[in-house]
């Protein structure tokens, strides 16, 4: 008996891909399927935990609540995908540098991306409402969408690995209710070496206590009734910004660039209500 299952568990770790990428189930048992094709299929609650997945194609899939946690998801391709609950914690995602667009139209609504390790993902146009971050690394990340809401970022990069290096991150869209708290985090990163505005970013009803934001390009965006308590905000530009209801109490805004921006019930670092352009 104990024979027959080595010999099964050998042909399973041998499985070409083309049969691999017909049957999801042995891919479970391998742990392995390197470029396979998996486009429209029928996967949700798939354990695929702790699986090599790089190159695989998961366009236009059913995968809600399946389980991708500390797989290796180097340039899979997810666009129009259900992804509704899934579990990315621990994953490692990467694509290059020029941000590929394999992450559209993707319904991410409550997924778990805690711990995760990510580069350059394009989240673009997709469903994101309830995701969470929370003390993952995101570099070079992009989010653009219409309304996104309640999306959790809090400690982003702290004790990822020992790594000093700083999540960023672009935001494109109106984002209600966000949670940076405690994260060390460049937002508007591209835009900042462009020397352009966010003029698509309003942020509203959202916490940003105790973040490291230094560096970040506010510039032209909308924030309302949202609190940047006790952050390190030394050199973000908030040139041109219409700030509402933003609460800055113990915050350290040295270098911070302030020229043309409104500020209307809005409280500095020193606790004074401002009432400037309202």
């Amino acid at each position: 008996m104990f024979k027959r299952v080595i010999i099964l568990m050998h042909m399973l770790t041998s499985i070409p891909l083309a049969a691999a990428a017909n049957d999801l189930t042995s891919v479970m048992l391998s742990k392995s399927c390197i470029n396979c094709n998996f486009a429209n299929g029928q996967f949700p609650l798939a354990n695929l935990s702790n699986t090599d997945l790089r190159f695989v194609d998961f366009s236009g899939s059913n995968l809600t609540n399946t389980d991708f946690s500390n797989a290796n998801l180097h340039m899979v391709e997810f666009s129009k995908a259900n992804l509704k609950g899934a579990n990315f914690e621990g994953a490692k995602i990467k694509y290059n540098q020029q941000q590929d667009n394999k992450i559209k139209n993707v319904d991410l609504r409550g997924a778990n991306f805690k711990g995760s390790h990510i580069d350059y993902a394009f989240f673009n146009e997709s469903s994101m409402s309830g995701t969470n971050f929370n003390n993952s690394f995101l570099y070079g990340v992009r989010v653009r969408g219409k309304f996104f809401k309640s999306m959790n970022f809090q400690n982003l990069s702290l004790n990822h690995k020992g790594s000093p290096r700083i999540s960023t991150i672009n935001l494109e869209g109106i984002f209600d209710n966000l949670n940076f708290s405690g994260s060390n985090v460049v937002i508007g990163w591209a835009l900042g070496y462009l020397n352009k505005p966010n003029k698509s970013l309003k942020i509203t009803n959202s916490n940003f206590n105790n973040t490291r934001l230094v560096s970040s390009n506010l510039s032209g965006s909308i924030i309302e009734n949202t609190s940047f308590r006790n952050s390190n905000l030394q050199q973000v530009d908030f040139r041109n910004s219409k700030l509402v209801g933003v609460d800055f109490t113990g915050s350290d805004l040295r270098g911070a660039r302030l020229e043309g921006a409104s500020f209307c019930e809005t409280t500095a670092p020193d606790g004074t209500v401002m009432y400037q352009g309202c």
